[in-house]
């Protein structure tokens, strides 16, 4: 994937190449928007592709020399799902990462307390979770971040280090709102698509088929089935001989 930057470059390159040939040889006129097209593709594409590092540096994946992978959940806390998975995660003595949207802690300040007394992590996954959160104002942005870290601060007496944006989308507005905080902000490199596929074998097969060394893979504590889904993930990828480690100790073992 393109860098912003050289897209840029690539984009004046481009805009001038046209126009010189417009004016030496009469190209035809629909060749002016050529590279708007190629701009507007690549900055939508790079929108909605967190491992391109088009916008922002993303960790995605930790050191492929150890069998270990990291395990982190979306969405929650869920007063339902979230119990659950806990009791799964203590069954193994795993321990995952969380990344919770801050209005979701509102009401579940015990299940929070509970998650990090567990000796999980808790990261920032915004407060509202909106699909138009990288559309929203820069000052916006910024509230929804610094409301979410507030919440779990009050709940933890920590603030969070770790950030995931919704849907995995970035653009320069969420990097500039980013700018305001000492985030890390992570990506994954096996998303279980647990969302939209409701069969459990096929979220297994999905996974155990593509996991490898330094993966970070990504559920959600929100999904009914979750529960069961980590039950036989876990239980596999034990089996392969894999470790499961939380998700910043899996990345400081990550040459950067």
């Amino acid at each position: 994937m393109l860098r912003y930057k050289i897209t840029l470059i690539i984009f004046i390159f481009l805009s001038l190449t046209v126009l010189l040939l417009n004016l030496f040889c009469c190209i035809s006129q629909l060749f002016l928007i050529f590279p708007f097209v190629f701009l507007l593709t690549v900055l939508i594409t790079a929108s909605f592709v967190i491992k391109s590092q088009f916008y922002l540096r993303a960790i995605c994946k930790g050191s492929k020399n150890n069998q270990e992978v990291a395990l982190t959940f979306d969405d929650g806390p869920d007063k339902a799902i979230t119990p659950k998975i806990l009791e799964i995660l203590k069954k193994y003595d795993v321990h995952a990462t969380f990344f919770c949207i801050g209005k979701k802690i509102n009401g579940n300040q015990d299940l929070l307390l509970k998650i990090h007394r567990a000796g999980h992590l808790i990261a920032n996954h915004t407060y509202s979770h909106s699909r138009l959160f990288g559309f929203i104002t820069l000052k916006k942005m910024i509230e929804e971040l610094e409301k979410t870290n507030e919440s779990i601060f009050q709940i933890t007496g920590e603030k969070p280090i770790y950030f995931r944006p919704p849907h995995g989308v970035t653009n320069p507005t969420i990097k500039h709102a980013l700018q305001k905080f000492s985030f890390t902000t992570i990506g994954w490199s096996i998303r279980s698509f647990d969302t939209v596929i409701s069969s459990k074998e096929k979220v297994l097969k999905r996974v155990l088929q593509k996991v490898k060394s330094g993966d970070i893979i990504l559920f959600h504590d929100t999904v009914n089935n979750c529960p069961e889904n980590i039950d036989g993930f876990i239980s596999a990828i034990l089996n392969k001989g894999f470790k499961i480690l939380r998700l910043d100790h899996l990345i400081n073992k990550k040459s950067v």
